[in-house]
């Protein structure tokens, strides 16, 4: 049965390139798509209406049910849902940000003790509002040169799980990550991508516990293996939207650590209280693979002898 071909042009420019972004593409073509994506993309609830609904079901839902003891922001909602026919998943993960505290009501609640069991507490947790990998270090390229490189894939839920269900959405569906990536020559430059928004509609986003990671089209934190953690490889790709013109910077590294978890806060609660905080911990000391790391500025290729990094997994309301 032939399909119907889905227009690109149809997305809107700040959602197009955030994709093409996300598959390190200058521009976005249907032959570039990973099998299944188009179909993805041309999904209703993938549409600029679609995010807009849910957002207006989300504002409606705080608007009929306010929290007796958080700031009344009735008028703040009633003016947010005039705005609310049409959202790119970037606009509606930015309006997101202006919704008060009553807005991690619905979430999975924080414990109020972390008691956290590895590998398990590694997989991100999907139900929880707010979540993150986040990777920062410095390495040393075979000229003697020092980089220092950070990338975090940050996740929101857009709505509670029970909406998102009603919506027909999976929790991967749910979910929006935001790239952040930089790389410092030390000494020299601070590159740092243009951040990007992609949602999970697009089919461009995966979690998964076996391995354990994330994943935004071809940017990556992923165990290699399915017992645990590491061997942890690294992959980010972007533009740099610099005075002198755009160029890309990437990073492709393999990490390893014997190091025990760090607990921050009390005891991985930073803090938990009231059902609501974050539940983190990091693990230090991480060692690069040179075999099979590199840097990428411009055109530059950089092979590197040795690194050291940190991890930090962070999740909550």
């Amino acid at each position: 049965m032939a399909t119907t071909k889905f227009d690109l042009s149809s997305l809107d420019a700040d959602t197009r390139s955030s994709i093409a972004r996300a598959l390190w593409l200058d521009d976005l073509h249907e032959e570039d798509l990973p099998a299944g994506v188009a179909e993805r993309l041309a999904s209703p609830k993938n549409s600029n209406r679609a995010f807009g609904d849910r957002m207006r079901t989300r504002i409606q839902e705080l608007l009929d049910h306010p929290d007796s003891f958080s700031l009344n922001l009735k008028a703040r909602y009633e003016t947010l849902l005039e705005h609310c026919d049409s959202l790119t998943p970037h606009q509606a993960y930015a309006m997101s940000a202006l919704l008060g505290q009553d807005s991690s009501r619905g979430y999975r609640p924080i414990p109020d003790a972390a008691n956290f069991q590895f590998p398990a507490a590694h997989v991100e947790d999907l139900k929880a509002q707010v979540g993150w990998y986040f990777i920062v270090g410095s390495c040393t390229a075979s000229d003697g040169r020092e980089f220092g490189v950070e990338v975090m894939l940050f996740r929101y839920a857009l709505l509670t799980p029970r909406l998102a269900r009603e919506s027909g959405l999976s929790e991967i569906e749910n979910q929006v990550i935001e790239l952040h990536f930089a790389v410092t020559d030390a000494g020299g430059r601070h590159h740092r991508v243009k951040p990007i928004v992609v949602a999970g509609t697009t089919g461009l986003l995966d979690y998964s516990a076996a391995p354990i990671g994330a994943t935004m089209g071809k940017n990556l934190v992923r165990a290699i293996g399915n017992d645990g953690l590491f061997p942890l490889r690294v992959e980010a790709q972007g533009i740099c939207d610099e005075p002198e013109g755009p160029f890309e910077i990437g990073v492709a590294l393999t990490l390893s650590s014997d190091k025990p978890p760090l607990l921050q806060g009390a005891e991985g609660c930073s803090p938990c209280c009231g059902s609501v905080g974050t539940l983190y911990y990091s693990i230090p000391g991480l060692v690069v693979d040179p075999t099979v790391s590199r840097i990428t500025i411009g055109d530059q290729e950089i092979d590197l002898t040795s690194g050291t990094f940190w991890f930090d997994h962070q999740w909550g309301m």
